[in-house]
């Protein structure tokens, strides 16, 4: 078996004919792209198979896809890899996650199912270049602005929601969804399916989330006035120590305390067992939480930074024995009807508090 790799661009002469070698621009790094040519194994009946490719940035990306390919044809792997699709691969590479959490593993599947599948799912594993994975972000960051453009678009657009077909992607959504295309063509470079991974040479905007905003009077003028207002704006201590003032006598106020005053996150707030809780040496440890996926919850462990012990102070265990006691009075009032969940925030039944319920 015998490679080569080359430099072509898609200049022509005068008369529409390709210059090919003989463009005089070629010798410029920025004009053109790098080639790959091979010659395979002859087949079972005689035949010759040769295998071009293109699009590489560099002549080292090129001849590193020629030595991978050269590789794999003498493994004989790429007799299976040359047929398989991305949209093929990207389920059989989603049915192996296996230790994914639930959340990440439903947002792998979203990503899929409504970007990476339309847009590049029938394109072969080892034809995926640059310019395919570019293409794809170029029509997300036109959805919900245009309703006409490439077939792209149009496939991206067919497979969404009626619900968020209208609404444009962020710079941040497109990041997640590219953070799921480089994870998913990793595993096929290790695994030699292709030579480098595409997506890694792509570029995108930061995609930084907004910082957050005290939400002062001033700011809330501006919104009455204009409509406008930050997208992330934080309540000022006075507003905060209003709202609870407000929230005083809910069967819940508890939870509004601990968020407030001691950082528990909604899903931990909600998750959390009285088992975990020491009202006598002032703690409590978070060790799970329940999340939100999609219309219905489940209960799992929370995230890495969430499980060491939460120091209560007075006010706080003041309030969480107020707490229990009117829940032990719920308890009664129930009877046999009362859910014994082991929570410490439930509804008035005993049942965990869902948005189902």
């Amino acid at each position: 078996m015998a490679g080569s790799v080359f430099k072509r661009c898609g200049c022509t002469d005068a008369a529409g004919q390709p210059l090919g070698p003989d463009c005089p621009r070629l010798k410029k790094s920025d004009h053109g792209s790098w080639y790959y040519k091979a010659e395979l194994p002859v087949g079972p009946g005689g035949e010759r198979h040769r295998a071009r490719k293109g699009g590489y940035a560099t002549k080292r990306d090129a001849h590193q896809a020629l030595v991978d390919l050269l590789d794999r044809v003498n493994k004989r792997t790429h007799l299976a890899a040359s047929t398989e699709t991305i949209g093929t691969y990207l389920h059989r590479w989603l049915a192996g996650k296996s230790g994914l959490r639930s959340t990440t593993a439903r947002s792998y599947e979203a990503h899929v199912r409504l970007y990476l599948s339309p847009g590049l799912g029938h394109v072969p594993v080892v034809d995926l270049s640059i310019e395919d994975v570019e293409a794809l972000y170029i029509a997300m960051r036109q959805l919900g602005t245009a309703t006409k453009g490439s077939p792209m678009l149009t496939r991206l657009i067919d497979a969404r929601l009626p619900a968020s077909g209208t609404r444009p992607l962020s710079a941040a959504s497109i990041r997640r969804v590219h953070a799921t295309l480089m994870s998913a063509l990793n595993t096929a470079a290790k695994r030699r399916l292709i030579p480098f991974n595409p997506a890694a040479h792509v570029e995108l905007a930061t995609g930084k989330r907004p910082k957050a905003v005290l939400w002062t009077d001033e700011r809330v003028a501006q919104w009455r006035g204009t409509g406008k207002h930050p997208k992330v704006a934080v309540w000022t201590p006075e507003q905060t120590g209003a709202f609870l003032d407000h929230a005083a006598t809910d069967r819940l106020y508890a939870l509004y305390h601990l968020v407030t005053f001691r950082g528990l996150r909604r899903g931990e707030a909600v998750g959390l067992p009285w088992a975990e809780v020491d009202l006598a040496r002032h703690n409590l440890q978070v060790s799970e939480q329940i999340v939100q996926l999609g219309y219905r919850t489940e209960t799992g462990p929370p995230k890495s930074d969430s499980t060491h012990p939460v120091a209560l102070d007075e006010d706080s265990v003041a309030v969480l024995r107020a707490h229990k006691a009117h829940q032990a009075a719920e308890r009664l009032a129930w009877g046999r009807a009362w859910v014994e969940s082991g929570l410490v925030f439930t509804l008035r039944t005993g049942q965990r508090c869902t948005r189902n319920t």
